[in-house]
């Protein structure tokens, strides 16, 4: 099964695109216009990653992270936005990776690949091992 991305984002536009970008890779996607949406799909569905804006009306992104990690913290999270640069110290300790708007949509593979692939290695060291018979 593919994994799952949900993308919380106010801009319909962006949100309609990179659902189709990471379709095309192969992911599962699901999108919220608003962070309160965002988690209440985080709370019906598997998700195996976050791909989240920053700037959004309303609620912040820092908020959303915030609150995604009191409820999920094995949930990665990528930030995006157009001025990663000036994010603050505290939104980046919430977040797995940092995407700016306008990179290659390679790199918001590459940054989810990364921070999937952390997650699922983490899980798998601190499984149980099999005894042997």
């Amino acid at each position: 099964m593919p994994p799952t991305i949900l993308c919380i984002d106010d801009q319909e536009q962006g949100l309609f695109v990179r659902k189709m970008v990471l379709q095309r890779e192969g992911y599962s996607v699901l999108t919220a216009t608003n962070g309160a949406l965002g988690l209440q799909l985080m709370e019906q569905h598997e998700v195996d990653a976050v791909v989240l804006d920053y700037r959004m009306t309303g609620v912040d992104g820092e908020a959303v992270a915030s609150a995604i990690k009191r409820r999920r913290p094995d949930i990665p999270i990528v930030m995006l936005s157009g001025y990663a640069s000036e994010l603050p110290k505290r939104a980046l300790k919430l977040v797995d990776a940092v995407v700016e708007k306008g990179q290659t949509v390679k790199a918001l593979y590459t940054a989810l690949h990364d921070v999937i692939a952390q997650v699922n290695k983490s899980r798998r060291s601190i499984a149980p091992k099999k005894k042997p018979n």
